[in-house]
């Protein structure tokens, strides 16, 4: 999502400028909405290590999320007037290492002939 015409940001202050421009937000709702988001992650993150641990298939995908979430509240936690919670205890208590960086995959090519040659 681009934010000041950069799809790269740091959220502190360009999140609230673009949410009081674009979304008309002012910024003790801006503050409000991200405190809401925040307890509601730490709300189901005791969930989501239940499902981590009760379906196996599922353990990467649970860590990955963990992380990245506790990767966003830090990151919104630039802003020092904002006291966010954070996922750092809780990640060190389940003994998640970090998140096994992404494996590409060359997409596989439909309606190849397999008796053509490679070119």
């Amino acid at each position: 999502m681009p934010v000041d015409g950069r799809s790269t940001w740091v959220p502190g202050k360009a999140l609230e400028r673009f949410l009081q421009t674009r979304c008309n937000l002012m910024p003790a709702q801006t503050r409000e909405r991200v405190e809401r988001i925040c307890e509601a992650i730490v709300q189901v993150t005791p969930q989501l290590l239940v499902a981590t641990k009760q379906y196996p298939a599922f353990y990467e995908t649970g860590k990955r999320m963990l992380h990245a979430w506790n990767e966003g509240m830090n990151s919104l936690r630039l802003q020092k007037t904002w006291s966010l919670p954070s996922l750092d205890e809780t990640l060190a208590a389940a003994k998640f290492s970090g998140p096994k960086p992404k494996s590409f995959t060359k997409p596989e090519k439909i309606g190849r002939s397999a008796l053509l040659g490679k070119r």
